[in-house]
């Protein structure tokens, strides 16, 4: 629940899955913004995603349900994906593995936040232990974010409101 224990927590996830790559993904389409923490990612990589290929990237995966574990052969046959800009521009120089999975964390209205781990691109197959530790993570960081979320939104309406206070032209007696 402490936001300053996600990198840790995902640098050391890649090595219990068995993985070359991991990445945490979130997008919030009313801000506009998304954010992606992948500690194994060259940086100039990731902020080319995030500007070029997250928005795209992240529609199609937020159209499955919520810890539902996807492959990446499950939403498009490897050589339509090998075929993609989006492969040759990003996938491959980062060197993820076409043996990736990923899950939601959450799917709301305006609000998606996912998490997938890649092989190596020599590894061709996801292994039944690497799925299995996978499914097991996945449910404490689904319910993880879930309260992380909430408390945040707690958080911003204290703060919103207290700011409205502070901002009126005249003088206010509140009473609890």
């Amino acid at each position: 629940l402490d936001s300053n224990f996600w990198p840790r927590v995902l640098m050391a996830l890649p090595d219990a899955v068995g993985a070359a790559q991991i990445a945490m993904l979130s997008v919030d389409r009313r801000a506009n913004v998304v954010s992606t923490f992948a500690p194994r990612l060259d940086p100039d990589l990731l902020a080319s995603w995030q500007k070029y290929w997250a928005f795209p990237v992240l529609a199609r995966a937020s159209l499955r349900p919520t810890g539902e574990i996807y492959t990446l052969d499950s939403l498009m046959p490897r050589e339509e994906f090998v075929a993609t800009r989006f492969f040759d521009e990003f996938w491959r120089p980062a060197q993820l593995g076409l043996s990736a999975a990923g899950a939601n964390l959450l799917v709301e209205d305006q609000f998606s936040a996912l998490i997938f781990f890649s092989n190596a691109p020599d590894k061709e197959f996801l292994t039944t232990q690497q799925m299995h530790i996978f499914e097991v993570v996945l449910r404490h960081l689904s319910r993880a974010v879930r309260i992380s979320r909430l408390l945040w939104e707690q958080e911003l309406k204290h703060v919103a409101a207290t700011e409205r206070l502070n901002a009126l032209q005249q003088g206010a007696l509140l009473a609890d």
